[in-house]
């Protein structure tokens, strides 16, 4: 489930385990960064299907005098008996400042 970091450094607090959410946004960032090639041959094979999907969705951020949006693209099918069988289901999610 998404949960905001400082949602869950209120339940980490509750529950009597000192986590910041300096710390757990550090980690975010972490393992963000591990991930980056995965995300960029994901990115680069979606780019090969014959079909994309694309959808924006406006977020307001703290902060921020600027619209920023969450783009979420896809490809594929959600079940093997699809129009598109051999297009490989993958979603990939970009926020933009």
């Amino acid at each position: 489930y998404a949960m905001p970091l400082y949602r869950q450094e209120s339940l980490f607090t509750q529950s009597g385990i000192e986590l910041s959410r300096t710390t757990m946004a550090r980690w975010v960032i972490q393992v963000s960064e591990k991930f980056a090639p995965l995300y960029a041959a994901l990115k680069a094979h979606l780019l090969e299907q014959v079909v994309i999907q694309a959808d924006e969705t406006p977020l307001n951020v703290l902060k921020e005098d600027k619209q920023c949006y969450m783009w979420l693209y896809c490809s594929g099918a959600d079940s093997p008996e699809a129009a598109l069988p051999n297009v490989k289901n993958i979603a990939l999610y970009d926020y933009q400042n």
